[in-house]
């Protein structure tokens, strides 16, 4: 039988290995001096739960915003029943968007601590295994626990509160890895919920198993011969020797290829993890390539990897790749430099639009995307930037804009904030962009990433009045993020899609500056820019830039 794992992977389940989900789960949690409870299967959280007893507490409801604000400062405990294999030798929990802060218990025995909603968690149960297991995820209130790392840490990081425009709005949500947009926003209200965003699952089995895959297009689209890039995630515990097995590949619709030279190396991410490296070469004329909408097909495959160890079952996950080459074109220019994509050598004007989340509660909007994604395309929106401030946005997101022709813009989540640069905070994010990494940078739609949203921009134009002789150390903490780990992870991942550190920047300008961070990150002569006039005759053309490319605008009463 099969196990679906998330809409791109796909687990065989065979006799030597299982992947168990939970049979039952709950979300306990006290409100107005009431114990309040849900049975359900996640998606769940404190405003899920509450808005299924009470329907007209939606936060969207004159001012329930100001009224819902107890949710920050609530604890929960969500628990779940998950059956295992006994007979397997490796057991391994994942979790994934929790969200955010929490302490884990297996079977009454304390196994973790989570503290970033964007990452996945492996943990080995190994040794605590039984025929019915007993999880439980002691989520800590966003508000309370944010506000505790502020104090904490003896460098204030800025905004410390939300500005007056964002109401009702909590303060410090730049010290969690959660939606910025939880704690408030100019366009949508305050809700610091929490919740687990995705099924908690068991993986159990006896020797290695497969555990990701990705694949990355190496050649530019009228290379005779095309070289694909393959990496697999094995998962091989307590192992100092790379696993002994078969790796197999397959595309649906059927394609030919050779596979080269297969090299395994450690998973600096996870110790259990070991990581194999191979190219496929494919001849040009075999393959049929994936385009924007308008441009071409969205020619998609299947792709079926799977590994056999040398003792045990084979396991097998599957991917959505597409063929399709990128390029961001920066070339100097008497008076800057240009700033333009090419989709498979083809320059291309990228007619789009923002996305922020499609609601205010993580757990409510998966169903909207079919709708607001064919209303893009109907637009004439050919591209979407996946705003900073909000979520990486769920597997039916990427898939539906594959499917559709919409090409994405992929921030990481860093938005209008300075942050941290402590090792603990750092190693946290490095995990962060990795997993994001392995989980999006197959679809095809997938065709550039930023670091931040607005951050060279607020610390080049010093947005807090920071005093100047304190300006360096703010510097120092954005290089070390957005440099030294967020770009230093993209390359370490073999991205092949542009990235630039921030949006607005001046694109390679700006990487050529102090600390990453150029005199002026709005200048249009270079990079991208964010435009917002707050006075002016917005149908008046003449008011607007002319811009290398306008990332962001608006007019705003």
């Amino acid at each position: 039988m099969v196990l679906l794992i998330s809409l791109f992977i796909v687990i065989s389940i065979c006799s030597g290995y299982s992947i168990s989900s939970a049979k039952t789960s709950n979300l306990t949690f006290t409100a107005q001096k009431k114990l309040h409870s849900c049975t359900s299967l996640t998606p769940i959280s404190i405003y899920s739960c509450y808005l299924s007893k009470f329907p007209e507490e939606n936060i969207n409801y004159r001012t329930n915003d100001a009224k819902l604000q107890w949710i920050g400062n609530t604890r929960a405990t969500y628990e779940a029943e998950i059956d295992a294999s006994s007979t397997s030798k490796f057991a391994f929990l994942e979790l994934r968007s929790i969200d955010t802060v929490g302490e884990i218990f297996w079977n009454g025995e304390k196994i973790g601590h989570v503290a970033n909603s964007f990452r996945r968690y492996l943990l080995d149960v190994s040794s605590r295994i039984l025929p019915k297991n007993h999880l439980q995820i002691d989520l800590s209130p966003p508000i309370s626990s944010a506000k505790k790392l502020a104090e904490k840490d003896q460098i204030p990081q800025f905004p410390e509160c939300p500005v007056p425009a964002q109401t009702n709005g909590q303060c410090h949500i730049n010290m969690l890895r959660k939606a910025q947009y939880s704690f408030s926003w100019d366009w949508g209200p305050s809700l610091p919920d929490s919740g687990i965003n995705e099924e908690p699952k068991l993986i159990s089995f006896d020797f290695s198993m497969i555990y990701d895959a990705k694949l990355n297009l190496l050649t530019k689209y009228s290379d005779v011969q095309q070289t694909v890039q393959l990496q697999l995630l094995i998962l091989h515990p307590n192992s100092k020797e790379a696993p002994n097995g078969e790796i197999q590949v397959s595309f649906e619709p059927s394609l030919p290829f050779d596979l080269g030279e297969i090299i395994y190396e450690k998973f600096e991410g996870d110790k259990n993890l070991w990581k194999a490296t191979a190219d496929l070469s494919i001849s040009i004329m075999d393959i049929n390539w994936w385009w924007p909408h308008e441009m071409g097909k969205q020619d998609l495959y299947s792709v079926q990897f799977s590994w056999i160890p040398e003792k045990g079952e084979k396991s097998t996950i599957e991917k959505e790749f597409g063929f399709r080459s990128v390029e961001l074109v920066q070339e100097q220019l008497p008076d800057g430099r240009s700033f333009y994509f090419k989709i498979n050598e083809k320059p291309i004007f990228m007619s789009g639009s923002n996305w922020i989340p499609s609601a205010s509660s993580i757990a409510s909007f998966d169903n909207l995307y079919e709708d607001n994604l064919q209303s893009a395309v109907e637009a004439g929106i050919k591209i979407l930037r996946v705003w900073g401030g909000g979520i990486y946005e769920q597997d039916a997101f990427y898939s539906l804009a594959n499917r559709l022709g919409i090409m994405i813009w992929q921030d990481f989540m860093f938005t209008c904030s300075t942050y941290e640069n402590d090792s603990e905070f750092l190693n946290s994010v490095e995990k962060e962009v990795s997993d994001q990494i392995w989980r999006l940078s197959s679809n095809p739609s997938v065709i550039a990433w930023a670091g931040n949203n607005e951050n060279e921009a607020a610390l080049a134009t010093n947005w807090w009045s920071i005093p100047e002789e304190k300006m360096n150390l703010y510097f120092g903490q954005y290089r070390d993020l957005y440099t030294n780990t967020i770009q230093n992870t993209v390359i370490k991942e073999g991205l092949s899609s542009p990235f630039f550190l921030s949006s607005p920047s001046n694109g390679k300008e700006s990487e050529l500056s102090p600390f990453g961070i150029a005199k002026n990150p709005y200048d249009p002569n270079y990079g991208d820019v964010h435009f917002y006039d707050y006075k002016s005759d917005c149908t008046d053309w003449r008011n607007f830039p002319k811009t290398r490319f306008a990332s962001e605008f608006g007019y705003q009463d």
